[in-house]
Parts: C-alpha cells; structure tokens; sequence
C-alpha cells in the first residue's frame, strides 16, 4: 500500500508541475551587422557611327563644294552609370583630341538631348557646345553635361533610342586653307570631374 501512496504523490507532483504558470526569463538579442561599402565612380559608352566624310567638287562650277559620301549631320547614343557623393556633382565634356590633324576652320556643334523620363537619378543638364579647330594650337573642348550625380540612364538596345542623345553637325567654313589629302582626329566623351 505504501508504494502505491508514493506513486499518487509523484503523480500528483508530476500533473502540478506540468500545470503550472511557466515563469519567462528576460528577453535575450543577438544581432547580424549589415555592412555597405559604396564605390564612386562612373563608366561611359558612347554608341554612333565614326564621323567619315569624302568632299569634293560640286556638279557646276562655281558652287560649294560638296559632300559626295557621308553626313555632315548624325547623332550619338551616351549611356553611363555613376555612384556621386552627396552634394557633389560631375559633369561630362566633349574633346576635339589629335585636333592638329584637322584643317583649321573645322568645327562641329553638338547638342545633347537628355530624356529625364527614361533616366533613374539626376542624369544632368545639357549645354550646347562648338568645338573649333583655330591657330591657338589648343586643344577644342567644352562641357556638354553638367550637374550629374548618381543616376543611370538605361544600357545599348539594338533599335532603341537612347535616353541621352547628342546631334552633331559638322561646318568646314574656311575652304582656302583645306588642303587635298586626308584628315584624321578623335572626339572624345570624358565622364568625370574636370
């Protein structure tokens, strides 16, 4: 009879224990850092046709000369990404380089055209700009985009236009110094702090 009397009482004990209130320690935390390291900088594509033209004479005498291949007008596709500090901008330029191997009186005139709706961030605003080739043996360069900060403006697509697009026309006013042989230089983009 005793063990049985033992038993009740564990068993008893056992049922409280599994009833009662359970008291909840304090809350506990344990954490997981979250780090972000952002690299400034920018990259820079342009997309278009190399500027190739073949001027000779026109079909009567006494008229201008004449472009028998090419265009003297065009555009170029820009796309660029850029991670900017806050408050700081850059801004994109455009440079006439080897310039001394174009004839004096050359110019071209590029408008850029910046589609805001098409753009994620501040992609800048255009200014117009003329690069000529005069006797200053400098080199032409002028700022075509300014107040750029981190922004993309959407990648290449075969049909598509871009989302900032320069129209370039191209002026050969001075023809008593352009001499009969073959012309070569590079336009440049530059993306950047200048």
């Amino acid at each position: 009879m005793r063990t049985w009397k033992t038993s009740v009482v564990l068993a008893v004990l056992v049922l409280a224990l599994a009833v009662a209130p359970v008291a909840l320690a304090d809350n506990t935390r344990d954490d997981i850092g979250i780090t972000i390291t952002v690299e400034t900088g920018q990259i820079l594509e342009v997309v278009g046709d190399d500027i190739v033209l073949t001027i000779g004479l026109p079909e009567k005498p006494g008229e201008r000369w004449t472009v028998k291949e090419g265009s003297l007008k065009g555009t170029f596709g820009l796309y660029y990404t850029t991670l900017v500090e806050t408050d700081k901008t850059i801004s994109l330029w455009a440079e006439l380089e080897n310039s001394e191997g174009l004839p004096r009186g050359f110019s071209i005139t590029l408008t850029p055209n910046i589609d805001s709706n098409s753009i994620a961030g501040v992609a800048g605003t255009g200014n117009p700009a003329t690069l000529k080739v005069d006797d200053s043996g400098s080199i032409p360069t002028d700022n075509l985009v300014s107040g750029i900060e981190s922004c993309y403006t959407g990648s290449y697509k075969e049909g598509e236009t871009a989302a900032v697009r320069v129209e370039y026309e191209v002026s050969l006013d001075e023809v008593t110094i352009i001499e009969g042989r073959q012309y070569g230089a590079t336009l440049a983009f530059i993306l950047g702090e200048q």
